[in-house]
């Protein structure tokens, strides 16, 4: 269960949509935060500076809508051919491109920051006011002058997604990701004693009679092996259990993941658990 839920909490944080959701929860914070300070601290002052925005409802509502309409075109236009480009090279070169894409923390912060910033000028163009619509009116400086900033940060952030995603798709970033996820799984599974499978052993999986085979339940690559929990298992029920698969490799549904063989008359009622495969080819598999 614990492994199975490291998978998920791993898959979570790898996930486009993750940072992106947190940054967007911090903008509606950020947004209210603003409002209040504007409302209470600003509101009816007479307070100028150069820092601050000094237009009008109409001025307000211009600047907001411009900010909220031009970062949804752009983040969709940057990410759209992106992600053609990744494509095109994941099918000349591996498809780990667009996996190793998704799960960056670089690109995941760039989307944050520009859906953050969209729905912090929606937060703070329904509290713009003119005169018109009421007595007193409402604009509320402090605020566009940080959605301002925001939009100033969104253009360093795409000039630095245009510079990281074209580095993506190089053949030495490609490989040298591979290799350090590869030593990250061996330095993981250092502390695992991975014996020799012996003359005795050998023998012992040609006379003992198999009573269940695990198969997988959908495609993916096999991420990880809970060895302590099959030995554990194995030692506990007098079974031998064989795992067919390696770490990294890429299983079909219905591939053969794990054969249960017994020394005793013991039958188990469940297979070894913790067999879990899911995803389209993209997602990883858990044993």
């Amino acid at each position: 269960m614990f492994g199975r839920l490291s998978f998920s909490i791993s898959d979570i944080k790898d996930s486009l949509w993750f940072r992106p959701a947190l940054l967007t929860i911090g903008a509606i914070v950020l947004a209210f935060a603003m409002l209040w300070i504007d409302h209470t601290a600003l509101n009816g002052e007479n307070i100028h500076r150069v820092w601050l925005f000094e237009g009008s409802a109409t001025g307000a509502r211009g600047v907001l809508s411009a900010i909220a309409g031009t970062m949804m075109t752009v983040v969709t236009m940057a990410f759209s051919i992106t992600m053609v480009a990744l494509q095109l090279g994941s099918s000349q070169y591996s498809p780990r491109i667009l996996r190793n894409f998704t799960g960056d923390r670089g690109n995941q912060m760039v989307l944050g920051v520009f859906i953050a910033t969209f729905v912090y000028c929606l937060l703070v163009l329904r509290a713009v006011r003119s005169k018109e619509e009421n007595l007193s009116g409402f604009v509320p400086s402090l605020s566009i002058t940080v959605a301002i900033v925001l939009a100033l940060i969104c253009i360093g952030s795409l000039i630095y997604f245009f510079h990281h995603a074209s580095r993506t798709i190089q053949v030495t970033v490609i490989l040298n990701n591979v290799a350090s996820d590869v030593f990250d799984l061996i330095e993981r599974e250092s502390d695992v004693d991975h014996a020799h499978v012996n003359e005795r052993t050998a023998s012992l999986q040609e006379e003992l009679p198999v009573v269940a085979t695990v198969l997988a339940t959908g495609p993916g690559y096999v991420r990880g092996i809970q060895s302590g929990k099959l030995e554990s298992l194995a030692t506990g029920n007098d079974l031998l259990l064989t795992v067919l698969p390696q770490v990294g490799d890429f299983i079909f549904t219905g591939t053969r993941l794990v054969t249960i063989q017994r020394f005793t008359g013991f039958r188990p009622e469940s297979g070894p658990g913790d067999v879990d495969t899911e995803g389209d080819g993209d997602e990883a598999s858990g044993i």
